[in-house]
């Protein structure tokens, strides 16, 4: 079990790094795409043994800040999380 999960998430990692692109040196990063991310995590995983659904939305304030607020639903449980984060993009 161990080795199943551990490659899945392998896999999970390597998708998020090809979803990321570099643009020209002079272009803003959100040009294009806008200023807003959804995120769906089909398997979203916490230590305390809760495993759910999470989904996310971000909104970048300028080059380098993003306001990141995920939310979380167990599946296996009565749980979910909520939170607010700040992403600083050098």
């Amino acid at each position: 079990m161990k080795n199943v999960i551990l490659a899945f998430m392998l896999c999970a990692l390597s998708v998020s790094v090809f979803a990321q692109t570099r643009h020209k040196a002079n272009e803003k990063s959100y040009e294009g795409y806008g200023r807003n991310i959804l995120a769906f995590n089909p398997v979203h995983l916490i230590s305390s043994d809760f495993v759910g659904v999470g989904f996310s939305y971000e909104r970048i304030v300028n080059d380098y800040v993003g306001i990141k607020v995920p939310v979380m639903f167990a599946i296996n449980n009565n749980y979910y999380n909520i939170g607010i984060e700040a992403k600083v993009y050098p």
